[in-house]
């Protein structure tokens, strides 16, 4: 058994990574990600049709899947009560 032991090495390295989080974090200047140019409104304006566009498309994407679940959903129906028809 550690007893006390296992504890005290437990706590020592908890307090130890306590202390390591007050550690500062680097500005966002230094971001790798963040954009270093500054986009012209015509790039700007270019991407955002683009996002019209793919956002209409997704829109009839998710429409036909709905359409072609309820057409599912029925074509079962009539099945099951065909069946139970017979």
């Amino acid at each position: 058994m550690t007893g006390g032991i296992g504890f005290s090495g437990q706590g020592k390295e908890s307090f130890k990574q306590n202390r390591d989080l007050r550690i500062a974090r680097p500005g966002l200047k230094d971001n790798p990600y963040a954009p270093h140019k500054k986009v012209s409104t015509k790039e700007a304006n270019s991407k955002f049709d683009e996002l019209k566009a793919w956002k209409k498309e997704e829109e009839k994407h998710k429409k036909h899947i709905k359409i072609m679940v309820y057409l599912g959903f029925f074509l079962l129906l009539i099945t099951v009560l065909v069946l139970a028809v017979m």
